[in-house]
């Protein structure tokens, strides 16, 4: 239901600056955007607060400041992380997460990770939730320390019945 949200926008960007490209067009609207959804009822809260995993939501960010309060389990579904400095500091950040993706022997937090197409490496989805008894907060918290990971993010998923 968003995408004549999302063309009208592209559309003023491109009226606003006609010389863009599409790539740029697109990185912007990438770059700007979030999972979040509108209230639903329940209880708002202030930006950052999270809430119980029973009530987790599409729009809790994840960030250093959070972490703490994000349970193990929590970190068990799909997330969108958005990685900081210039491309090749994303790109050595994507492969590190890559590789550890691949260390299947000693028991990798990560099932599966990729770029998201378009987004030249900022947001990549991450998948850690077939580890078995390993700390996925320890692991994403030393990434938002090191300043590799800005923030994380539910991947939200749509299903048409």
């Amino acid at each position: 239901m968003a995408a004549p949200h999302v063309a009208g926008v592209a559309a003023l960007i491109k009226d606003y600056s006609p010389g863009i490209g599409y790539d740029s067009i697109v990185n912007s609207l990438l770059g700007s955007s979030s999972n979040s959804i509108a209230n639903n009822g329940k209880k708002v809260l202030n930006p950052g607060e999270l809430r119980h995993d029973e009530e987790a939501n599409t729009h809790d960010m994840i960030t250093g400041k959070t972490i703490e309060k994000v349970s193990n389990r929590y970190l068990r579904r799909p997330l969108i992380a958005r990685l900081s400095g210039n491309i090749s500091s994303r790109k050595a950040t994507f492969n590190a997460l890559l590789d550890e993706a691949k260390n299947v022997i000693e028991g990798s937090l990560i099932d599966e990770v990729d770029v998201i197409s378009r987004s030249k490496f900022n947001l990549i989805t991450l998948d850690m939730s077939n580890s078995k008894n390993l700390d996925r907060s320890a692991f994403i918290e030393n990434y938002l320390e090191s300043g590799k990971i800005e923030y994380l993010e539910l991947d939200a998923k749509v299903s048409i019945i």
